[in-house]
């Protein structure tokens, strides 16, 4: 099980529509970071709920939307998608990286937003 608050790398592609995708799947770049947020018992269901990370700084009209985050690189949680993918399907890997528990639960709190 993933631990919610935890950033792992996953496969982006095959995607469709306006799904996000890897970084460059031209160049065989199909991998992406994403910010765990379900619980255990969410993922009995063999899936995840998570919020894709990225590198590009976001458009100015969605920009309250994204929240800075400092990996590798200076990233982004871009909370406009809100993803279920299978982890093993999609190749997951652990980054050494998470956010504290307070900010976790404003995340949780964006995704249930969506809900309601």
């Amino acid at each position: 099980m993933m631990k919610a608050g935890d950033i792992y790398m996953m496969d982006y592609e095959p995607h469709v529509g306006r799904e996000i995708g890897g970084h460059n799947p031209g160049n065989g770049n199909i991998r992406r970071p994403f910010l765990i947020i379900s619980n255990f018992k969410y993922q009995k269901s063999g899936s995840v709920l998570a919020f894709p990370i990225t590198t590009s700084i976001p458009p100015k009209k969605v920009r309250h939307l994204y929240f800075p985050i400092k990996l590798i690189k200076d990233s982004y949680v871009k909370t406009t998608q809100l993803v279920s993918y299978d982890p093993v399907a999609r190749n997951a890997k652990k980054m050494d990286y998470s956010i504290p528990d307070d900010k976790l639960q404003g995340f949780r709190l964006i995704a249930r937003s969506y809900l309601e």
